[in-house]
């Protein structure tokens, strides 16, 4: 029954983080209403305020998720790929494109997170930068020659 329950916590905050990235993205994170955000997700504003402590709180873990999937996206490029210079052309044609097909988290991350650029800082160098070989990549390459 845990893990039902888990499922479903788990999918509903999926859903309330699809919804306020469109809404911060839209309206940009001044404009942006929480009850505007509950409508997008289909539930009410008080299961907002469960999931996520404030309105910040639910745009920083935008910006957490958003990384999340472009880290995963990211990996998924690479993870057949041996040598160090392509892992590292794929990787950055991989950023590239996430964000060109994400434009909703880009705005998100590049015009709204400036006033949260302490703590979106954070959360890249975090759960981000920790996770993407380039620098060894390349230093691999530099050996091999």
């Amino acid at each position: 029954m845990e893990t039902h329950t888990s499922s479903k916590k788990q999918k509903r905050t999926e859903q309330i983080l699809q919804a306020a990235m469109a809404v911060f993205s839209r309206d940009g994170y001044h404009n942006a209403d929480v009850d505007e955000i509950a409508v997008t997700a289909g539930v009410g504003k008080g299961t907002i305020y469960r999931h996520f402590e404030s309105k910040k709180g639910l745009f920083l873990a935008v910006v957490e998720w958003g990384i999340s999937k472009m880290k995963e996206s990211i990996g998924e490029a690479l993870k057949d790929i041996d040598s160090p210079i392509e892992r590292t052309t794929q990787a950055i044609s991989t950023y590239l494109k996430f964000f060109e097909t994400h434009r909703g988290f880009y705005r998100v991350l590049i015009q709204e997170g400036t006033d949260f650029r302490e703590e979106v800082g954070k959360i890249f160098r975090e759960k981000y930068l920790p996770y993407i070989p380039l620098e060894e990549d390349m230093r691999n390459g530099i050996k091999k020659g």
